[in-house]
């Protein structure tokens, strides 16, 4: 990832929305800063960069909607935007999108919501994981 190399004044600017006056005097060093991106940590690795997000339809395969947010902005900010523009009925989602508010919205719209879990390395986590997938699968056939 390149260096952005700004003051801590022209830091302060950018988050503000505003254009440094060193970037406003010379048009190249403009063109080559990115004012939009954030910086994130992903596990301990900081990122400079954006977050990009899709809401696919399983019936048809198709990508139906996505979102571009900068790095620092939570993914499950922009869940509600993403379905309220076509609403079905079932939502299989990672678990970065799961809030309280989010978990709310589907109650209000009695929409079915699954959380997808990822391959953990801690048996504890793995074996709760695991009677949770059961309690559900149990449920859905109707024992």
């Amino acid at each position: 990832v390149p260096r952005q190399r700004n003051t801590k004044a022209e830091n302060a600017q950018i988050k503000a929305g505003e254009t440094p006056e060193r970037f406003a005097e010379k048009p190249a060093i403009n063109a080559q800063k990115d004012t939009d991106a954030r910086w994130a940590k992903k596990n301990t690795e900081p990122h400079f960069a954006y977050k990009k997000h899709v809401m696919a339809d399983n019936k048809h395969k198709l990508i139906r909607d996505y979102g571009v947010i900068s790095g620092e902005v939570h993914d499950s900010n922009i869940f509600i935007e993403l379905l309220s523009n076509d609403l079905c009925k079932d939502i299989w989602a990672d678990s970065a999108y799961r809030s309280e508010q989010n978990e709310r919205w589907h109650d209000e719209y009695r929409l079915h919501h699954e959380t997808i879990c990822h391959a953990e390395q801690d048996r504890c986590a793995r074996m709760m994981r695991d009677r949770r997938n059961k309690a559900t699968n149990d449920e859905k056939i109707g024992k």
